[in-house]
């Protein structure tokens, strides 16, 4: 148990803008349950971090001098660092490294960085290939790229296909699968890693399982989620649910890639969201990419729902805490993140109000739908970022190629809910299209 003197703060070292919800309410308990005052280290900082943080740090997590940097501004604080935690994957290996030079415990900073590089993480998975392989786990060959002959090289020698990505990007930013490569495909893939390729270009064996799933949790605690992710060139997700329908093989299968990606990125006690293919006999798996932070997409709020814990709380626990249990998952339900795409080839200038009642109408078809299959579905919770001159690519190439999203909670549902989510999607094209249709403006 760490012992709380006066001025004992929490240090969180950099997010992305679109979890300033989970920064806020991590901050707020952080205060209420522990008095801890709150600093916060982040690059460019706005008023908003200004707003929600009692210190505001000033320092770029990329950058080589950031923990020199940072180190600076926290000696000018006249607070202890009683703990802390990374909440971006720009700071997973930086943030790591000075939270263990303050002499807070973080989990190991020598190997975050194979959870913040994508090449990393493939180096330490060959160095061990034998001993994955001899635990049922399929390791992709790679190989990093700086030009387009070196692409053509590898995708001739790949037949089953290839997935290009850039070494340090989420979100799926610039990630491009060649499953029949042609020379326009190859061409495409460089346009679109083009801007990545000063940081780090790689190109991948593509995995040839289309079940994806992840491994989430905090330190023991764990669960597994089902992806619902779009095939061909652009490999986005459009949906989560968990609990994921799946039988023990499955399950077991997906906990072991789960823990191997979580050893070879050092994961101890904190947060982790990781990644994983298996084939359809359950004979094989592999990691699609770890991550040693929480989920996103939603995903912590969907298992809040159905397990009744916020493991966002936990996560400030475990922090405080050492000796933290470990509870037994029981699942009450299902809950569903479910993205809202644009539905046509043409792009659509489309205002927020104009989505709010495309969703109100599609809403009630579910409704409509879920009751016919004596099925209650509940709406927690809608958000929807659409400016009024903003122009969606479609299909989507990332998470910023949607209107928005909606959490979905299914209080009777034990199993069952996944097979209607690609239905859903079409549900949610039709509605589309057919609000739109008298009034679409082609971009040209």
């Amino acid at each position: 148990m760490h012992n709380l003197v006066e001025g004992s703060a929490l240090l969180v070292i950099d997010y992305n803008l679109s979890r300033i919800d989970d920064v806020k309410a991590l901050f707020q308990y952080a205060k209420n349950r522990y008095g801890y005052t709150t600093v916060l280290i982040r690059d460019n900082p706005s008023s908003l971090d200004y707003d929600m943080a009692d210190c505001v740090i000033n320092a770029d997590p990329l950058s080589s001098q950031f923990v020199h940097e940072a180190i600076l501004g926290l000696n000018k604080l006249p607070y202890f660092i009683a703990c802390g935690l990374v909440f971006s994957d720009n700071a997973v290996q930086s943030g790591a490294t000075l939270l263990n030079t303050l002499g807070v415990y973080v989990d190991s900073p020598t190997l975050a960085v194979n959870a913040f590089c994508k090449e990393a993480y493939r180096q330490e998975e060959s160095n061990i290939r034998a001993l994955l392989e001899g635990q049922g786990m399929w390791v992709p060959s790679y190989k990093r790229i700086a030009n387009k002959r070196e692409l053509e090289e590898f995708v001739a020698a790949s037949p089953g296909g290839v997935v290009v990505k850039p070494t340090k990007e989420g979100n799926n930013r610039g990630v491009v699968m060649i499953e029949s490569p042609t020379l326009d495909s190859i061409n495409a893939a460089m346009e679109e890693v083009g801007p990545y390729l000063e940081n780090g270009v790689i190109v991948e064996q593509r995995i040839p399982f289309t079940s994806e799933y992840s491994f989430d949790g905090i330190g023991a605690q764990q669960f597994i989620t089902q992806k619902f992710t779009a095939r061909g060139t652009f490999p986005v997700e459009y949906g989560q649910l968990v609990p994921a329908e799946i039988n023990a093989q499955r399950a077991n299968k997906i906990k072991t890639a789960g823990n191997i990606a979580n050893i070879i990125c050092g994961q101890r006690n904190g947060p982790f969201h990781n990644e994983v293919r298996v084939a359809d006999d359950n004979g094989t798996m592999a990691v699609v990419e770890p991550n040693r932070r929480p989920a996103g997409m939603k995903i912590w709020e969907l298992a809040a729902r159905v397990y009744g814990q916020n493991f966002y709380h936990r996560w400030i626990d475990s922090l405080h805490d050492d000796d933290l249990g470990v509870e037994t998952l029981s699942a009450q339900g299902a809950a569903m993140l479910f993205q809202l795409p644009s539905s046509e080839q043409i792009r659509h200038r489309v205002t927020e109000n104009e989505v709010e009642q495309i969703f109100r109408l599609f809403f009630c078809d579910l409704e409509a739908f879920f009751i016919e299959r004596d099925l209650e579905i509940v709406l927690d919770e809608v958000q929807l970022k659409v400016s009024p001159n903003e122009h969606l690519r479609y299909p989507p190439r990332d998470n910023a190629d949607f209107y928005g999203w909606a959490r979905f909670y299914f209080p009777r549902a034990h199993h069952g809910i996944s097979q209607y989510f690609w239905t859903m999607q079409l549900m949610w094209g039709q509605v589309v299209n057919q609000y739109l249709n008298a009034d679409i403006t082609e971009v040209v």
